[in-house]
């Protein structure tokens, strides 16, 4: 009884790192879409040389780094959004602008 309860287990565990390798192959090919930040770490997922924590350390300094710059397109899209609304509130031709 003892061993059924471990092989049991074990096949659990064997499922469970299957659905994990998936997941970790899908998140490579993510990060290989991302030209230089994501390359090294899709590499070291892919090849199986990197180490959990420092990929998962690369991914966490990948998605502040995305973070980052979410908040600066965000700040752009912004002033872009007031540029155009300026414009619009003006009117008229481009040499109205520039006067």
């Amino acid at each position: 009884r003892a061993l059924s309860g471990s092989a049991s287990t074990m096949s659990t565990a064997k499922d469970r790192l299957q659905d994990a390798a998936g997941m970790l192959a899908g998140l490579a090919g993510e990060l290989d879409k991302i030209p230089g930040i994501g390359d090294a770490a899709a590499k070291k997922l892919n090849d199986g040389s990197g180490q959990v924590g420092a990929v998962a350390t690369e991914i966490e300094s990948l998605a502040g780094n995305l973070e980052d710059l979410s908040g600066i397109l965000a700040a752009v899209g912004d002033a872009l959004k007031g540029l155009g609304t300026k414009l619009s509130e003006s009117g008229g031709s481009v040499q109205k602008l520039l006067d």
